[in-house]
């Protein structure tokens, strides 16, 4: 990242700072900027000269804060920032297509009518060059309907009930299950739960459920589970294989 960059969203950070909690030491914010008391106050003298309302005062209760009143614009992003905002929302279309493609979608339509020119030729040379397509193994358009009704099911914390065809099982078995998270990797989606068959907590790949019901019963998702770790110790087993072809 350039250093103007840096420099660019420290400025923002150290106004989001002031915005936050008034009356703050020069060595809280040089400290959650990383940077030196110096630094902090050369940036205290850039935003003064662009502006920026900054005053202090003296005292144990004293320190830097914005002229009351002030509010720092609704929208400020450096170019880096609205790309990243750009992929974030391109790879939202690709995972979840139809739903959350309209949403994603009108977001960054509203994105681009507020953003500078120097960040809509960021967006428009990333269009170009930083794309993000074919994340699926498969044609998931077919399981969008299960994958919408266990996006239902785990916002609003309710039991589902499934057919499941496991790789090491011959048979469907039937399983009643608390979907705790989706989860998108290797190219499939996951879902995360509690499994009551196996009385733990267990993954399923979702084009494996042959049917899908929700249940009446709610679920409260334990204060101590924890997603990513489940996912870093995930047993080997239980982790898709792929089949690699030299030639």
């Amino acid at each position: 990242m350039k250093p103007t960059t840096h420099t660019t969203t420290r400025l923002i950070t150290l106004i989001m700072l002031l915005q936050q909690q008034p009356n703050q030491k020069a060595a809280e914010l040089a400290d959650q900027l990383g940077v030196s008391i110096r630094t902090l106050h050369r940036y205290i003298d850039m935003l003064d000269e662009i502006g920026i309302p900054v005053y202090s005062e003296r005292g144990p209760h004293g320190g830097f804060s914005l002229v009351r009143g002030y509010k720092m614009p609704p929208l400020v992003l450096t170019p880096e920032e609205a790309v990243a905002v750009y992929l974030g929302t391109s790879q939202i279309v690709e995972m979840w297509e139809v739903m959350y493609r309209d949403a994603a979608l009108g977001a960054l339509a509203k994105l681009q009518n507020v953003l500078p020119d120097d960040q809509l030729q960021e967006i428009a040379w990333a269009r170009q060059a930083l794309v993000v397509t074919h994340m699926h193994r498969a044609d998931f358009t077919r399981f969008m309907p299960v994958l919408e009704n266990l996006r239902q099911a785990t916002r609003n914390s309710l039991q589902v009930a499934m057919i499941y065809h496991g790789r090491s099982h011959p048979q469907p078995t039937s399983r009643t299950v608390d979907p705790y998270a989706l989860v998108h990797r290797w190219g499939w989606w996951y879902l995360i739960g509690h499994c009551h068959t196996r009385a733990a907590v267990r993954s399923f790949r979702v084009d494996r459920i042959l049917d899908l019901s929700l249940l009446e019963h709610t679920f409260q998702r334990p204060d101590d589970f924890d997603l990513q770790e489940y996912l870093d110790s995930e047993p080997h087993e239980q982790r898709e294989r792929f089949a690699v072809r030299l030639r």
